[in-house]
């Protein structure tokens, strides 16, 4: 049976799928908030800079810095197809941290060290024998001038090694729910080997009682007072900068019992040499 719609009919529908489509329109752009969209273009082939477009939030987004499958501690990029040994690790490490702090020197960026890297400095101030990467903090204002002057660029240190410094394209995005594959905001990366030191900005906040806090996209809070003024200390033989309030701040992330406990993945704590020690065994220490 075919259905016959009257001229005057049509024209209503057509109204009112206008006035339709009007309405979710409206509604889309009401809801969602506002951001400055980033749009990665590249600079004579090398650089890349962070352009912004005014547009509604899409959320979520993929994720941007790609893992490899031997270890989600190694960019897929450039991580090569083995691992790498437990003593190349750690010589690799030393030199990822060496050649970040000093870059950040150069460009006068103010960063602290943070979460695992921090505990490690808390012990001996030697990177933990089992750790992966490194952890650091910035600013947002130092964030988006990283992205402004040195984001894609790569960096020579030393006789033979090249870092990358790589800003996630969806750093405007600064809540991790509803972002939660880009928590990270950049990374320093070893071109050789696909380690990497984690960069993650942290913003000033008030809490229910009015106190200055700073807080990071992956959900991390701080109290103003136990971070600032910055306090300098050794890590590795290189000068870092680490929070006001060291024992604090820890305990707040890992609880007490992790600046004490001198057993943990597979090691001991041997308080004379100062040095995390191998055991046979690190069944206890799950």
């Amino acid at each position: 049976m075919l259905l016959r719609i009257s001229p005057q009919n049509r024209a209503h529908i057509i109204c009112l799928c206008a006035a339709l489509l009007l309405l979710i329109t409206w509604a889309y752009l009401t809801v969602l908030p506002q951001k400055q969209h980033p749009v990665i273009a590249e600079d004579d082939g090398a650089n890349q800079i962070v352009h912004t477009l005014d547009g509604p939030l899409p959320a979520p987004h993929p994720r941007y810095f790609c893992l490899s499958p031997l270890s989600t501690h190694l960019d897929a990029r450039f991580a090569k197809p083995t691992w790498p040994t437990a003593p190349e690790r750690q010589a690799s490490l030393i030199r990822l941290l060496h050649s970040f702090v000093g870059t950040m020197q150069d460009v006068g960026i103010t960063t602290w060290i943070a979460h695992g890297s921090l505990l490690a400095w808390h012990w001996n101030a030697r990177i933990f024998p089992w750790e992966w990467d490194l952890d650091v903090h910035v600013n947002l204002r130092g964030l988006q001038e990283l992205v402004s002057c040195c984001n894609g660029s790569v960096y020579k240190y030393g006789i033979e090694g090249k870092y990358m410094l790589d800003v996630n394209a969806f750093v405007w995005e600064r809540d991790g729910m509803v972002d939660p594959a880009n928590r990270i905001d950049a990374r320093w990366i070893d071109l050789a080997t696909g380690l990497y030191v984690d960069i993650t900005a942290v913003e000033e906040a008030d809490d229910a009682e009015g106190e200055g806090l700073l807080v990071a996209k992956d959900g991390h809070r701080y109290r103003k007072r136990d971070v600032l003024p910055l306090g300098a200390a050794r890590f590795e033989g290189v000068e870092v900068l680490v929070p006001r309030n060291v024992t604090v701040v820890l305990g707040n992330e890992y609880g007490r019992e992790a600046l004490v406990r001198s057993v943990f993945r597979g090691f001991r704590f041997h308080e004379d040499l100062r040095e995390w020690e191998a055991i046979i065994s690190d069944m206890t220490s799950s």
